[in-house]
């Protein structure tokens, strides 16, 4: 009787080790696959990874569509912000690094370690002597490149069908938004500039840059040679004459929005900005309008309709 008892908690045990995380699907000797992240480091998979360590939101974004939460040993600290991030929701009860030393980062035991190709390189080389497959992705500048980023996503967690899906959700949001751009006639698109605390932001070559192409507006920042990571004085705000401003939802430092609006409405050098006149103001979701992930569409849908709908 109590041999038999045993075999059957060995089985057990041995269920639960192949199991996965969450609903994952028993993995089979053969199921191993390779593939190459953004500096050509090939990572070889046995399979399906089921303690994965994402370093940053955009990450934690993509990954949260593609693998059951259980599969995440941890997101990043800014994963369950609302204001910033599109699965807050998804996040709750997830583990988050608030430091990501090496250390904090191993103690996650984690068998694959998913990092943007902005965190310093020097911190890169420490990840990967870790002997722990770390995938670096390249940091999209163009939703085009998030497409992308998503459908490599999907390869490196063993999910492809679940990325094509994600991809065709996006290309629908974008199709049903190209339609109505195209029957906007080209001189009564609105120019529309973007408003920081740092100053006017956008320019060409940015998510942003490329979010108001297919929004169907005007960028004023790009249109006046803005480049990337630079602001815009406010001499050539005036110049430019955008028709809207738009002022962002959230702020990391927490600084108030209202004070900042009416900063903007009142400052001298600015009264002569037809936005400043006519009071034509935009807030987007920061959550949408600086994300780096499938969700970023939805910052094309929303300009589009606070620019020409509303």
């Amino acid at each position: 009787m109590k041999r038999n008892i045993i075999i059957v908690l060995l089985f057990s045990i041995v269920c639960l080790i192949f199991s996965g995380c969450g609903n994952a699907v028993k993995l089979e000797q053969n199921t191993g696959y390779k593939v190459v992240d953004s500096h050509g480091q090939v990572l070889e998979m046995l399979h399906k990874p089921q303690h994965i360590v994402s370093l940053t939101l955009c990450s934690d974004e993509i990954l949260l569509s593609l693998v059951d939460k259980d599969c995440l040993a941890s997101v990043s600290s800014l994963a369950a912000n609302p204001s910033i991030s599109n699965v807050a929701v998804q996040a709750e009860g997830l583990a988050m690094l608030e430091n990501k030393s090496i250390e904090a980062i191993l103690a996650k035991n984690p068998d694959l370690i998913i990092v943007g190709d902005w965190l310093p390189d020097d911190f890169i080389v420490s990840l990967r002597e870790l002997n722990v497959p770390v995938y670096v992705y390249k940091t999209p500048q163009t939703i085009a490149e998030v497409r992308t980023l998503v459908l490599d996503m999907g390869s490196i967690v063993g999910e492809t069908e679940k990325s094509k899906k994600i991809v065709a959700d996006m290309d629908a949001v974008l199709t049903q938004i190209t339609n109505k751009v195209q029957l906007i006639p080209e001189n009564q698109k609105k120019m529309v500039m973007a408003m920081s605390f740092m100053g006017c932001y956008g320019g060409k070559g940015t998510m942003l840059d490329d979010i108001y192409k297919k929004a169907g507006v005007i960028n004023g920042a790009a249109l006046a040679g803005l480049e990337k990571n630079d602001v815009l004085a406010k001499e050539q705000i005036v110049a430019m004459k955008p028709d809207i401003l738009m002022i962002p939802t959230w702020d990391y430092e927490g600084k108030d929005i209202r004070e900042f609006k009416n900063n903007i409405l009142t400052d001298p050098a600015l009264q002569q900005v037809p936005a400043i006149m006519n009071q034509k103001f935009i807030q987007i979701d920061d959550k949408y309008t600086y994300s780096t992930s499938q969700y970023v569409v939805y910052a094309v849908k929303n300009i589009f309709e606070a620019v020409y709908e509303k």
